[in-house]
């Protein structure tokens, strides 16, 4: 499942949007831009941009707009983009504006774990428009991915039916820790609390930062947390 607290950034931070990897981008020649985005900041605009990972080379993409699809397409040099990095199902790919006119965008990439990316669906989810790349025929509780926020809503799919109360163990790297998961009844849903300010903490998460969250362990709800940009 990918879930997303904040969709984009706040003010004085650059826009940026999200692509789990799919088949089609891993060995096609194109990428779509997720629809809001596209509206947001790509309407109506026909020509090319840059891509490029860290301070590499730029790679020149096309990119174009458009309006019966509602959102914009990544097209030629896409393919000398995604072999040049490798990139994989289910590896995710965040693209950060970080010019305007001519657009140019820098893409850090987070490499899939094992397993298929989630279906998104419910509230204070992602739509799938919102956030291209998800496998329509995977699993509906693998992962979900979020923009750290203070409070993390879980989405209910992740929980215990007819229970109030669930504890998760959050695994990265080498270490673990215990959270606690509670069900409030003001906001019909599920959030961390004890043990999740000791998680941030001690992992150095930062509020805006994007996380991850992979259920490697159904059974005794395991999840495997990695952090957007980062290596460990």
């Amino acid at each position: 499942m990918v879930k997303k607290a904040r969709k984009y950034p706040t003010v004085n931070e650059n826009p940026f949007f999200v692509v789990i990897m799919t088949q089609s981008y891993t060995n096609g020649y194109f990428l779509w831009v997720p629809s809001k985005f596209s509206r947001e900041h790509l309407n109506n605009f026909k020509g090319t941009a840059t891509i490029r990972v860290g301070n590499e080379r730029s790679v020149e993409v096309s990119l174009r707009y458009y309006d019966t699809k509602d959102k914009s397409c990544v097209g030629g040099g896409w393919k000398i983009f995604r072999e040049k990095y490798n990139l994989q199902v289910d590896d995710v790919c965040k693209f950060e504006m970080i010019q305007r006119r001519p657009f140019s965008f820098t893409v850090t990439i987070t490499r899939a774990r094992n397993g298929p990316s989630g279906v998104p669906c419910g509230n204070n989810v992602v739509k799938q428009k919102d956030i291209e790349g998800t496998s329509s025929g995977s699993r509906p509780k693998e992962n979900f991915l979020d923009g750290i926020l203070r409070i993390i809503s879980v989405p209910k799919e992740f929980m215990k039916k007819g229970s109030n109360e669930n504890i998760v163990e959050l695994k990265m790297g080498r270490k673990s820790w215990f959270v606690k998961v509670n069900y409030y009844e003001s906001v019909h849903g599920w959030r961390f609390n004890k043990g999740w300010r000791k998680f941030m903490e001690e992992c150095k998460v930062e509020i805006g930062d994007t996380c991850l969250f992979n259920l490697i362990d159904e059974r005794k709800f395991v999840f495997d947390v990695s952090i957007i940009g980062r290596t460990h």
